[in-house]
């Protein structure tokens, strides 16, 4: 198993700044590579934006490679995300619903100083919707 770990500033560029460190983290040789960067950045955007936009603290990113891809992101804020259905005329609201399809699984774990939430992606298998 591999394992990163970086920590980025409540702005919006570490969200750019989150994704780029992700897709580093990627192995080079995987079978659905391009899907699985389109994927693993979307689910990185997201879950970094929640972090900047709600939670508004800094946030940590791991990743796990090993027989999956595992994102998570750690912030310092105790309100748990929600998976809303979309609603087609609203601007925003779809982060957790676009995680909760993209990835093989997901969740959330309470901390003491806030939260984790972590999505699991297939290496080796179809990703997306």
């Amino acid at each position: 198993m591999r394992r990163w770990h970086r920590t980025f500033e409540p702005t919006l560029e570490s969200v750019r700044d989150a994704r780029a460190f992700v897709v580093g983290a990627l192995p080079e040789r995987a079978a659905n590579r391009e899907a699985l960067l389109e994927v693993a950045q979307l689910v990185t955007s997201e879950l970094a934006s929640n972090a900047v936009l709600h939670a508004r603290t800094a946030f940590a990113v791991e990743v796990e490679t090993d027989g999956d891809v595992f994102v998570a992101v750690t912030d310092h804020s105790a309100a748990m995300p929600v998976v809303r259905e979309p609603d087609p005329d609203a601007l925003g609201g779809r982060g957790m619903f676009l995680v909760a399809n993209a990835s093989q699984e997901w969740g959330v774990e309470p901390r003491s100083q806030g939260k984790r939430v972590w999505c699991r992606l297939p290496l080796h298998a179809s990703v997306g919707f």
